[in-house]
């Protein structure tokens, strides 16, 4: 049997005083929240992630960035920060775990299944 939900003088569901709906309260599946992390990230984190490396914003890591070409279907990147170090990313996981004295350096981190030349 439906549960009755308390109405407004109109006759509509009136949601604030209406009793919670058990079903939506249900804990998301393992499934959904790996499809929930895989969405690309929000904004705010990548210019996080862009400040971290000393950039302003992600735009400006990213104007700052050469293309390094794709792989494990992600898009890397090669970029150079003050200083004078490297730092290998992609624009899926925005880590980069280590920094590089060279840009050879930096280009021998990349991941073995880029395809050569670019």
């Amino acid at each position: 049997m439906a549960e009755k939900r308390p109405r407004s003088q109109s006759g509509a569901v009136d949601f604030r005083t209406a009793p919670a709906n058990r079903s939506s309260m249900q804990p998301a599946s393992p499934a959904k929240a790996v499809d929930a992390a895989s969405k690309p990230q929000p904004a705010a984190d990548k210019d996080e992630f862009a400040r971290r490396l000393g950039f302003t914003s992600y735009l400006d890591l990213f104007e700052a960035s050469t293309p390094a070409g794709t792989a494990e279907g992600k898009n890397w990147f090669i970029t150079a920060l003050s200083g004078g170090r490297w730092v290998v990313w992609n624009d899926e996981n925005l880590t980069a775990s280590d920094s590089f004295a060279s840009l050879e350096d930096a280009r021998r981190h990349l991941p073995a299944s880029l395809p050569q030349g670019q």
